[in-house]
């Protein structure tokens, strides 16, 4: 059984220790390869041997870069983790004992490095990892930043979806795919890695949940109300009564988060970013919704002319 390793990179400030990471791990001999696809301004993978890098000659979609590595591959198991992304030493093994044990779909658990983050980085961190970072059993979606896949299936299903620009959705709709085709998402909470995104101000928090709300519209038209929300029900014109009542809307997520998480309960002086990235998430939202109303409305008036 052997393994693939990829990563996407946009001039990621920590990618050598990324890979060092990678290179270290107790299953090593198992690792056919890894590959790092992107770009690399900072020149860190300079000193680091024994790697792939495909170098894109423009910055592209995190989804891109992953199908591309994928396409390039040659294990029969593929390993994806984030330029972001520190993983344990005994992370692959954790993988292969799932695979090993017949599921052919595997997320792994996240650890948030509190401690030396700032305070938006936990923001963030809290907001877009919660299930992640707790949960010990199946999920209804695993997120990219750790996860793993039979390459045959991966392929077989076209991958991600390309369409989702930046690295925002394109998991979630993979995950809702893979449902679809009949594949069971298995969770392996041991199989850790520790997230050190480079998002440590208000700003790239705000725009960072700003894509994953305008993400959440175009996932629920493309694959339907596939969990209990009102704001799926919501036609998009009513845009604006979404807008009005946002940030009432974003207060109870994150009264809703503080009551089901342990790790957002561990984390109180978290409240206020907290609500700053459910406005932005919900802006997000708002925005997408508009374009559709717009969109909506210029098909119209074709259809009467």
């Amino acid at each position: 059984m052997n393994l693939s390793i990829i990563v996407p990179s946009l001039n990621s400030s920590i990618i050598d220790q990324v890979i060092i990471a990678l290179q270290n791990q107790t299953a090593h001999t198992q690792i056919s390869e890894i590959i790092v696809v992107g770009q690399d301004q900072l020149k860190r993978l300079q000193s680091i041997t024994g790697i792939t890098f495909i170098e894109t000659p423009k910055p592209i979609s995190a989804a891109a870069a992953r199908n591309l590595g994928a396409r390039h591959a040659t294990g029969e198991w593929l390993l994806f983790t984030d330029a972001d992304c520190i993983a344990t030493p005994d992370w692959a093994t954790h993988m292969l004992t799932c695979f090993a044990h017949g599921h052919t779909v595997v997320g792994g658990g996240v650890n948030i490095a509190s401690e030396s983050s700032t305070y938006w980085t936990l923001c963030d961190n809290l907001l877009t990892l919660t299930t992640s970072l707790e949960s010990t059993s199946a999920m209804w979606y695993l997120p990219s930043l750790n996860f793993g896949i039979r390459r045959a299936l991966f392929l077989a299903l076209g991958g991600f979806d390309e369409t989702f620009p930046g690295a925002a959705g394109e998991d979630v709709d993979f995950s809702l795919r893979l449902q679809q085709h009949g594949e069971r998402l298995h969770f392996e909470p041991a199989a850790q890695i520790t997230h050190r995104p480079a998002r440590t101000t208000a700003r790239a928090m705000w725009w960072h949940l700003w894509a994953f709300g305008a993400a959440h519209d175009r996932i629920q038209q493309k694959h339907g109300d596939r969990r209990s929300s009102p704001l799926n029900h919501i036609a998009p014109r009513w845009y604006w009564a979404i807008a009005l009542a946002s940030p009432l809307l974003a207060a109870n997520d994150v009264r809703v988060l503080f009551a089901n998480s342990k790790s957002a309960r561990q984390h109180p002086r978290a409240s206020f970013g907290l609500w700053w990235g459910k406005l932005g998430w919900y802006v997000g939202l708002i925005h997408a919704m508009k374009q559709r109303a717009a969109q909506t409305h210029t098909n119209r008036l074709g259809d009467r002319a």
